[in-house]
C-alpha cells in the first residue's frame, strides 16, 4: 500500500491511498485511471473547495479542465470533484462532472 499525502491549497493534508485509488475510485469511476496527476493537482491548486452538503466533513476541491479525454469521447469542458474527509485527509473519490457547481454546498476557500 502506497499513500500520497498532498498539501492543499487550503492547508490540509490530503491522503491519496494507492491501494483505494485503485479498488475504489477507478474501479466506480474508470474514467479517472488516466488523472491521477489531475487529481494530485487540483488538490493542490482548486479554483474552489466547499463544505459537502449532504456530509458537512467532507470539503469538496473543484476545478475545470477543457479538453479531457473519457474513453475515446473527448469533453470540452468538465469539472473535476474530488471528496476529501476533514477529519484525517483521506481522499474519499474523485469524478469529472459536467453539471455547474450548484449543490455542493457552502464555498468556504476562497473566502
Amino acid at each position: 500500500m502506497s499513500l500520497v499525502t498532498i498539501r492543499t491549497a487550503d492547508g490540509l493534508d490530503a491522503v491519496l491511498d494507492e491501494d483505494h485509488w485503485r479498488t475504489h475510485i477507478t474501479n466506480r469511476h474508470p474514467q479517472m485511471l488516466p488523472y491521477q496527476d489531475l487529481v494530485i493537482e487540483t488538490l493542490k491548486n482548486p479554483e474552489g473547495v466547499y463544505r459537502g452538503r449532504r456530509d458537512r466533513n467532507t470539503r469538496i476541491y473543484t476545478r475545470s479542465y477543457s479538453k479531457i479525454l473519457v474513453g475515446e469521447r473527448l469533453i470540452e469542458k468538465t469539472n473535476l470533484r474530488i471528496f476529501v474527509r476533514e477529519e484525517n485527509g483521506f481522499v474519499a473519490t474523485a469524478y469529472f462532472a459536467v453539471a455547474e457547481l450548484r449543490g455542493l454546498g457552502e464555498r468556504i476557500w476562497p473566502s
